[in-house]
């Protein structure tokens, strides 16, 4: 089963996207605090992060960037109302800016996890390839 976690400091919308996303299939944890979630993710790394970055905030742009040194493989999907162009580099092609779909998340996560583990969709099922 692939594992998230979800970063916001808003525990509501860390909510919102665990009643969407476990019901998919995913292991979801929360986290509603940039330490507390790097300690966690140094614990247990999951296969993605969706983090909501504020803009300018410098604890939460840190937690960024020390996720994506860390040796892991873990994908980043970074969620924001505005990216400066130095924020830009943050997770690379997983930059969604604010408002976004819902289903926009669950695509970005489905398309991290094909690339990653061979995770496929099939008969409205989703299921590891064996390869």
């Amino acid at each position: 089963m692939a594992s998230i976690l979800i970063f916001d400091e808003e525990a509501d919308s860390c909510n919102l996207l665990r009643r969407v996303l476990e019901p998919e299939g995913y292991q979801v944890d929360t986290c509603n605090e940039s330490t507390a979630a790097l300690r966690q993710i140094a614990s247990n790394p999951p296969d993605i992060v969706i983090a909501h970055i504020r803009h300018g905030s410098p604890e939460e742009i840190d937690m960024v960037k020390r996720i994506e040194r860390m040796e892991a493989g873990i994908s980043i999907i970074t969620i924001s109302d505005y990216f400066s162009e130095s924020e830009r580099s943050l997770s690379r092609d997983n930059l969604l800016i604010k408002p976004v779909e819902i289903q926009t998340i669950e695509s970005k996560v489905r398309e991290l996890l094909s690339k990653r583990t061979g995770y496929r969709k099939q008969n409205g099922s989703r299921t590891l390839n064996e390869h």
